[in-house]
């Protein structure tokens, strides 16, 4: 009995460490010092947070002299300098970006009923249109039908005899308007008579 009472005690004792233990993460935040020698052995004159921007003026051993966003010029630790932005500001202006889409998205979603009954009135006046449109093709075929039926009664073409008739009579009207002339010029030119 004994034994079970410490086996319980010994097993107890053991996962209450394993049981209160709490996750936890590494900071991802940095906080670096600019100091205004170069081998950063005086005390930092301000701190760089991770993220904040800076303009590399010089590089020296591992060390960098840099540019602060205020204008100061201070040297820090070139280890700590990178050319691709931290997570963090990466992060930053991503949720920006996304706050920005969610209000155009929701001022799109509050504008979207005006939009369809819009689209819908348009397509119904669409649609009556068509409609009207449609009427009226099928009253001119039936118009055009009845007037083929009409021509094919009554004969539209002139007899080919008739041409002949106008053809030679406005051949002989030419001739003669064209003597005429003739005659009329050569009187005129020789005095009244006529000279051929």
């Amino acid at each position: 009995m004994k034994a079970v009472r410490l086996t319980v005690l010994v097993l107890s004792l053991t996962s209450a460490p394993m049981a209160a233990a709490e996750k936890l993460y590494v900071t991802d935040q940095l906080r670096l010092g600019v100091h205004a020698l170069p081998d950063t052995s005086d005390a930092a004159f301000t701190n760089l947070n991770s993220g904040d921007a800076v303009e590399l003026l010089e590089q020296g051993g591992s060390y960098a002299r840099v540019r602060l966003a205020d204008g100061r010029e201070g040297w820090v630790r070139r280890v700590f300098l990178v050319a691709d932005a931290p997570a963090t500001v990466r992060i930053q202006s991503l949720e920006a970006e996304r706050a920005e889409l969610e209000q155009q998205l929701a001022e799109a979603n509050e504008d979207a009923p005006a939009r369809i009954a819009e689209l819908e009135q348009i397509s119904r006046d669409a649609q009556t249109r068509l409609a009207r449109r449609e009427t009226q093709i099928d009253e001119l075929r039936a118009a055009n039908l009845e007037l083929r039926a009409q021509r094919g009664s009554e004969p539209v073409s002139m007899p080919i005899v008739w041409a002949v008739v106008v053809a030679f009579g406005a051949f002989f009207t030419g001739i003669l308007l064209a003597w005429i002339w003739f005659d009329r010029r050569s009187r005129r030119r020789h005095g009244g008579f006529r000279i051929y």
